[in-house]
């Protein structure tokens, strides 16, 4: 019984581990309906009590404008609420963060005074050592279908 239960353990984690997708990726290409872009993405990757943490880090090629993201792959939704004191805006987002079949998969609400702003679903996966990033969703009412590969 109790190697039967080891088993099942083991497969069941191994069904939800994180890919390792540390590294420093300097020729990331955006495609979407828009156009193309160029970036360079670093993500970082630890583990700590058996929850995979990832910050990513990406700096667009031609502007220089930076992003950090930080999830912690546990599948438990995090909220987050900012209250403007100028205005009362109140901004509110919910992450939720899980690795499935090798991939981390990302879901993101943002929402403004309870009004829908971005509705996202991200998939970041390596492949043949490539970085892939897909992202679905609407953002502002419209509909984002944005693939990024890191060579």
């Amino acid at each position: 019984m109790r190697r039967l239960l080891g088993m099942i353990l083991l497969l069941s984690s191994e069904a939800f581990a994180c890919p390792d997708l540390s590294g420093f990726y300097k020729n990331c290409q955006s495609t979407s309906p828009e156009g193309t872009s160029q970036s360079n993405v670093q993500i970082e990757q630890n583990v700590s009590n058996n929850i995979y943490q990832f910050i990513i880090r990406s700096t667009d090629s031609q502007t220089g404008d930076q992003s950090v993201e930080k999830y912690l792959a546990d599948g438990k939704t995090r909220v987050s609420t900012l209250k403007d004191p100028d205005n009362g805006t109140v901004i509110k987002t919910q992450t939720t963060a899980a690795c499935t079949n090798q991939s981390l998969n990302v879901k993101l609400y943002v929402s403004i005074d309870g009004e829908t702003l971005a509705s996202m679903d991200v998939k970041v996966t390596k492949q043949n050592g490539q970085l892939v990033q897909v992202f679905r969703g609407e953002n502002m009412g419209e509909p984002v279908s944005e693939t990024v590969t890191c060579y």
